[in-house]
């Protein structure tokens, strides 16, 4: 959106800049056509200031220059209950370091690739990347189990771990509460 509207106002001075250059103009039309062309003189600048803002304030600009091998663009998640994400520049070092502005990440491979570039997933609390595969992990136990923090997790493994497999595992599974919600849910119970 952002991206199309600056197009548009950069698309709309550049016309009303040059359109006397394409038809011939009576005498008596020249100030409407200086004023096209102060306005096209507006827009164009307003463009651009757009888009580079926006650019800037994602951090997506690092996206358009060219792929380096030893740059690595991180996807950096901060911590707390509704996480921003942004995006950090980062330089590969020896030993599989990734350096940025005052962090150091452990690389541990996975990660992917847009537009030619290196990206990988980091966390505030975490020193090392989060490969991919990892997350995709983690999202399955979450919707598998219905566990949303590491407590969760924690308690339901000590709670599995207690089960006896001389007694029916359906009556020892109800008894646990982090999985009431999903032995209620027939197809959850299936998966």
């Amino acid at each position: 959106m952002i991206v199309g509207l600056s197009v548009m106002l950069i698309l709309i001075g550049t016309t009303f800049l040059s359109l006397d250059m394409f038809v011939l103009v009576p005498v008596e039309l020249m100030p409407t056509i200086f004023m096209f062309k102060f306005l096209g003189v507006m827009f164009i600048p307003l463009g651009v200031m757009l888009w580079g803002g926006r650019t800037i304030q994602t951090g997506a600009g690092m996206f358009l220059d060219l792929p380096n091998s030893k740059h690595i663009i991180l996807l950096h998640q901060r911590r707390g209950r509704n996480p921003n994400a942004m995006f950090l520049k980062g330089k590969l070092e020896d030993l599989d370091f990734i350096r940025t502005k005052g962090k150091i990440f452990k690389d541990t491979g996975g990660g992917f690739r847009i537009s030619g570039h290196d990206v990988r997933r980091t966390h505030e609390d975490i020193c090392h990347d989060i490969p991919e595969w990892l997350g995709q992990y983690f999202h399955q136990i979450r919707n598998k189990y219905g566990v949303s923090n590491i407590d969760d997790l924690n308690s339901l493994y000590e709670s599995l771990k207690k089960l006896n497999a001389e007694e029916d595992a359906e009556d020892q599974l109800s008894g646990i509460k982090l999985l009431a919600p999903i032995l209620q849910d027939e197809k959850k119970k299936s998966f």
